[in-house]
């Protein structure tokens, strides 16, 4: 693994930061009903946490040499709550596997203290995960 290496791959994770970002404002405007209305609470919060973990990708890849590609993914709106939730599941899924794998390969770079950092936010994205599940199962799904 080398500099060039996790930067483009840091990269990658912050623009799928962005993705989140966006994805759950759009879900926030959007949702509607009573069960909107929950999940516009849920998601308020959630919406500045992605974001910061962007900054710190951001942060991190100018720390290694690099320049953060800051161009925001397309979103896949979703029809109703229910999909926007399953969409939302499946986005932290990813998340988490994704820092998991960044971890192993900072800690193959020497870099421990981004291998510490991106187990942090693996765990806070399990824990988002975990959040997104109990609210589905609340919608018996």
């Amino acid at each position: 693994m080398t500099n060039e290496e996790m930067i483009e791959l840091l990269n990658g994770d912050m623009q799928h930061e962005i993705k989140a970002a966006l994805t759950y404002l759009h879900q926030h405007a959007t949702a509607t009903g009573f069960q909107g209305e929950q999940l516009r609470a849920f998601l308020a919060p959630e919406i500045p946490g992605e974001l910061q973990h962007a900054i710190f990708l951001a942060d991190k890849i100018v720390g290694l040499g690099g320049t953060p590609d800051v161009t925001a993914p397309p979103i896949e709106p979703q029809p109703d709550v229910e999909s926007m939730l399953k969409h939302d599941l499946e986005l932290e899924k990813e998340a988490v596997a994704n820092y998991k794998r960044r971890a192993e390969q900072a800690e193959e770079l020497g870099d421990v203290g981004l291998k510490v950092r991106l187990e942090e936010l693996a765990a806070e994205e399990a824990d988002h995960q975990e959040s997104i599940a109990r609210f589905l199962r609340g919608l018996g799904s």
